[in-house]
């Protein structure tokens, strides 16, 4: 699991782009705050991108309601609803690591 998310954090990378495990782990003992914050950015990150694909969803929804809707507007619709479950799916695993 440590290195999955060193893997996720770019200060941990040295210059030729190896991972440095030991780098990662004091970051996460000895600053605490900063990963709170590097959460939260992300957090917002998800969150915005949550509301353009529900954006996207509204705009398909008003096109099949005024019966301009095509075949290829409801495979657009699934598409977006799986990107919405992957990034809750996210947002909690983000959620539950604070």
């Amino acid at each position: 699991m440590v290195k999955s998310e060193a893997e996720h954090d770019p200060d941990c990378r040295s210059k030729s782009g190896t991972i440095n495990i030991s780098k990662f782990i004091r970051n996460r003992v000895l600053m605490p705050e900063r990963n709170a914050i590097r959460v939260e950015r992300k957090m917002e990150d998800l969150i915005f991108q949550i509301r353009k694909i529900g954006i996207n969803i509204h705009q398909v929804t008003r096109k099949m309601d005024s019966e301009f809707g095509e075949l290829s507007d409801i495979q657009v619709l699934k598409e977006e609803q799986k990107k919405i479950e992957d990034l809750l799916k996210e947002l909690i695993q983000l959620y539950a690591r604070r």
